[in-house]
């Protein structure tokens, strides 16, 4: 379930990152899934820029998850370049906050840091929730916080992150 649940909330974010990616960049967010009845699930998603293959202009994105008492799950990823936008297209995502996305501009702190955030509500008939937008590296989901139909949340938040 919890692999179903990162499916869901990074679905969208391949091909999205600060600037031009370098191998080495990262971003690592901490998930927490409450099933109800006390039951919280924890794990750390860190997402990586492995390599560059200038040749076919494809990025190597590895995904390591590691869920309590559990080995880490690996999984790597081709990307292509044309898929990272630049910082222009992230600066975007402020200004066009409140007419495209229909979002608000949020000043957010999570264990990574502050960030100023375009706040967007959402409902895909499965998750509804509020994902907040900014300026990270591989993904610009700062914060997510959903609930599905069986009431169960998932709390996604950036811990850390190298660029």
């Amino acid at each position: 379930m919890l692999k179903i649940g990162i499916i869901f909330a990074f679905s969208m974010m391949t091909g999205m990152a600060w600037a031009t990616p370098q191998p080495g960049d990262f971003v690592q967010f901490q998930i927490q899934i409450e099933r109800g009845a006390g039951v919280v699930e924890r794990s750390v998603l860190t997402r990586t820029i492995k390599s560059f293959d200038e040749a076919t202009n494809f990025f190597t994105l590895e995904e390591r998850i590691e869920k309590q008492g559990e080995a880490p799950t690996v999984q790597t990823h081709s990307v292509a370049q044309k898929q990272f936008p630049t910082d222009q297209a992230l600066d975007q995502i402020s200004l066009l906050c409140e007419t495209i996305y229909h979002g608000v501009i949020e000043k957010i702190r999570v264990p990574a840091g502050e960030f100023e955030t375009c706040a967007v509500d959402y409902d895909n008939g499965s998750w509804s929730g509020t994902v907040w937008m900014g300026k990270l590296p591989i993904s610009p989901w700062v914060k997510v916080d959903a609930r599905n139909r069986k009431g169960e949340r998932q709390l996604i938040e950036a811990l850390s992150f190298y660029y």
